[in-house]
């Protein structure tokens, strides 16, 4: 996907540039980045399956709104998960981000803290 001798698109430059290769995929995977000092620059950039990429045609609910690419590219920006990828105690390492033991689903309520630390005020919610 990522080389023309292998079908693929050759990759533009990722200091100039954001790649996005939308291409067939494992099942159960809608799409992946890089993060940032983490490869080559011959693989820098993000991969979204084509049933998750934008917003119409083959795109079916929930995934139908590019929230797959947004999600993808904020980590290829070094954004983590905000449970930190191993729930409490690890976090996304953005100090104003409270931490949270697993993913929200649809449209979260805030606070949605699931781990309590005594010693953090929003630690106190559930």
């Amino acid at each position: 996907m990522k080389l023309s001798n292998r079908g693929g698109i050759d990759i533009a430059n990722p200091k100039k540039y954001l790649n996005i290769w939308v291409c067939n995929l494992s099942r159960d995977i809608l799409g992946y980045a890089q993060f940032p000092g983490m490869g080559p620059d011959a693989t820098n950039g993000v991969v979204v399956r084509p049933t998750f990429f934008g917003t119409t045609e083959i795109v079916r609910a929930p995934f139908n709104k590019g929230r797959t690419t947004t999600h993808e590219v904020a980590h290829w920006l070094n954004l983590q998960h905000i449970w930190g990828d191993g729930g409490c105690p690890y976090d996304d390492r953005v100090a104003d981000t409270p931490v949270s033991n697993d993913r929200n689903h649809g449209c979260a309520r805030y606070p949605t803290v699931q781990c309590r630390y005594d010693n953090e005020p929003y630690g106190l919610y559930k």
